[in-house]
């Protein structure tokens, strides 16, 4: 956990000079490690780019990278805990609370139209990080419309353009 933390810290740190303006930037560092969980499972086991993808995930100066058992079971516990502390989490809410916010971990896995994925990683993912496997056959258009459902409308066009 405390390593999703810092490399979340020094995402944030990194990328906060490019913001040029000072409303409308969003970034999500858990929502980026899992994006890249995502893509590591999903390639070669001990491959050149699991290799680097696993690096980048891990923290500086921590000696060796983490392994995709540590990255997946440090981003379960993640999950776990926060959806144990955010009263409504679950879509019910604590006993005598009145907050209304609501978290939502959502992932998913896109591919081109005609891409197959190996049954065995979409199954692992859906268990690991609840994420769903599905076709953009219309680019960023199926995404956004994904993203709005299940955001229920606060995120509508996460992406623009092509993808």
């Amino acid at each position: 956990m405390a390593g999703l933390a810092s490399a979340g810290y020094s995402l944030f740190l990194a990328t906060l000079p490019l913001v040029t303006t000072p409303s409308g930037y969003f970034l999500s560092p858990l929502s980026i490690q899992y994006a890249l969980a995502l893509a590591a499972n999903g390639a070669g086991p001990n491959s050149t780019t699991q290799t680097e993808l696993l690096r980048v995930m891990s923290v500086k100066g921590a000696g060796s990278p983490l392994t995709e058992a540590q990255v997946n079971a440090a981003l379960a516990r993640a999950s776990a805990l926060l959806t144990s502390q955010c009263p409504g989490a679950d879509g019910g809410s604590a006993a005598g609370s009145t907050n209304r916010s609501e978290l939502i971990l959502a992932n998913s896995i896109w591919t081109a139209p005609g891409t197959q994925l190996r049954p065995g990683y979409t199954s692992q993912m859906q268990e690991l990080f609840q994420a769903t496997a599905r076709v953009a056959a219309n680019g960023a258009g199926d995404v956004n419309a994904w993203v709005s459902s299940v955001t229920h409308g606060i995120i509508d066009n996460l992406l623009q353009g092509e993808v």
